[in-house]
């Protein structure tokens, strides 16, 4: 069974945020593969309604419910909120 909890998630994200090419992988708001046959969208409406949000995880798991974990950028600062509810 793997178990993470809203440290784990924040640790995660902390670390990969220091990596400036994980950004345009975690931003990814609509992305086409194999030619177009799979189009991958997210489900991190924080892009909708943040101006600076930069992304990270999304999730659904019918054991563990909902999570999210955002990033933004805010006077030269990440900020990083993680939310999980069941």
């Amino acid at each position: 069974m793997d178990v993470s909890s809203a440290i784990d998630f924040g640790t995660l994200c902390r670390y990969m945020s220091d990596k400036p090419e994980i950004i345009p992988y975690t931003s990814t708001r609509v992305h086409d593969f194999r030619k177009g046959k799979f189009i991958m969208r997210t489900y991190n409406h924080l892009f909708k309604r943040v101006a600076r949000c930069d992304g990270f995880k999304t999730g659904y798991f019918i054991k563990a419910g909902f999570s999210i974990a955002a990033t933004e950028q805010r006077g030269g600062k990440g900020i990083i909120t993680v939310v999980m509810s069941r």
